[in-house]
């Protein structure tokens, strides 16, 4: 009888879930990482360490311990440069630490970016305040700040008057693990994700484009309504398309996911933002992607950190509508959640891909400060586009929070 590979899995929650339910199918032996004691349970795991995924000591010695036929992680950049370096360190599939740095550190991601031609917005590592107060006279306000290697919109802030300048640099440095802030300009135009697989003997390949809309706590910069296929004209949604794959090449992504971040100006430039070697977070590269491109990407990726040759000749990617929709309670912020109606019969609608609360009975509702602190997500389906928006508020209208 032919022995189980064992696959060592990092980060093992709600996000990663259809990932962990697909692993199953393979009938590999799932030896997980997770931060904490909440993981998801379904898997029948050989072996649990439960650490900091930052912990790059201990990640290791688990993996000597485990000795692994693969290793894999989504969504989530701790975990992924964790992946990079059990992939690289024990020679298996998976992204190189190269690759990790620029794709995890925000500062070595400009750098390389600028290096290669790739346009992006004028920024400034600041080690201090009055580098930001530099910055502010040279390029003019608004700007963004931004910890370098962070994560779930923590530390970043859009400054519109100088005399927020350094609540916003203190809030930067205090999240930001090497203790440095990104300054960049702010650039006005449309928010826009473009969601992708590099796969073996194809290269990179975009599946998804969504335009976004922001949610408008914290200064309008945490995502609210992503909309698949965005709403652009077919020329520019195929600019957009090819910029994307080409940041993705020349930054030499060369395994898996990829999740870029761009905007487009009234002049109709693409301007590269940030982009990440993994699936997109909140479920984007687990539900969105595979269901909005036709494409079981999951089945795909799995098969590449155990090895196995790519089946894959083509890429021929659908357009279905989709409609992601964070929601938040504010008109309730600071009290405490007595009970919420409504969620099974929104969760069971035909048209409802993931219904995702964030709060719960006995929660009090935080003010949104982080992506983190967003009280619920909905992902809809439809079959016009031009149906989305209003199916999705006629099912948020259903959810109902009582507060004591």
């Amino acid at each position: 009888m032919m022995n189980k590979k064992k696959i060592v899995v990092i980060n093992l929650g709600w996000e990663q879930e259809p990932l962990l339910d697909k692993l199953c199918e393979f009938g590999v032996n799932i030896y997980g990482i997770h931060y904490n004691g909440s993981y998801y349970k379904t898997p029948k795991y050989k072996d649990i360490l439960i650490t900091d995924l930052r912990d790059l000591v201990k990640i290791t010695k688990f993996a000597e311990k485990v000795k692994p036929d693969a290793v894999i992680s989504d969504q989530c950049d701790y975990s992924y440069f964790a992946q990079s370096l059990i992939a690289e360190k024990f020679n298996l599939p998976g992204p190189r630490i190269e690759v990790a740095q620029k794709a995890t550190n925000k500062y070595f991601q400009r750098s390389s970016a600028k290096e290669k031609g790739i346009l992006i917005p004028e920024f400034m590592l600041c080690t201090h305040l009055q580098e930001l107060y530099d910055f502010v006279e040279k390029v003019g306000l608004p700007i963004i700040t931004k910890p370098v290697d962070n994560r779930g919109s923590l530390g970043i802030n859009k400054i519109n008057d100088k005399r927020d300048i350094p609540y916003a640099f203190y809030d930067a440095i205090s999240n930001c693990h090497s203790r440095v802030v990104l300054a960049e300009k702010f650039i006005e135009g449309v928010d826009i994700t473009v969601d992708g697989y590099v796969f073996q003997g194809i290269g990179p390949k975009a599946l998804g484009l969504a335009t976004k809309q922001k949610l408008q706590d914290k200064g309008g910069i945490i995502d609210g309504e992503i909309v698949y296929p965005g709403d652009l004209e077919d020329d520019m949604y195929n600019k957009t398309i090819a910029t994307a794959e080409d940041v993705a090449s020349r930054l030499e992504l060369s395994f898996g996911f990829f999740h870029g971040e761009f905007i487009i100006t009234k002049e109709k430039e693409v301007y590269l933002t940030e982009i990440a070697n993994r699936g997109g977070g909140v479920f984007t590269s687990e539900i969105i992607v595979p269901y909005v491109s036709g494409i079981d990407i999951l089945s795909v990726y799995i098969k590449d950190v155990l090895g196995m040759p790519s089946d894959i000749k083509n890429v021929n990617v659908k357009k279905i509508p989709v409609l992601m929709k964070f929601f938040s309670f504010t008109n309730l912020k600071g009290k405490e959640v007595k009970n919420i109606r409504g969620i099974k019969d929104v969760a069971d609608d035909a048209h409802t891909l993931k219904l995702k609360m964030l709060i719960k009975k006995g929660y009090k509702i935080p003010d949104i400060r982080s992506g983190a602190d967003r009280h619920g997500v909905i992902i809809v389906t439809t079959p016009k586009k031009s149906q989305l928006i209003p199916k999705t508020k006629s099912l948020l209208d259903k959810l109902e929070v009582e507060c004591e």
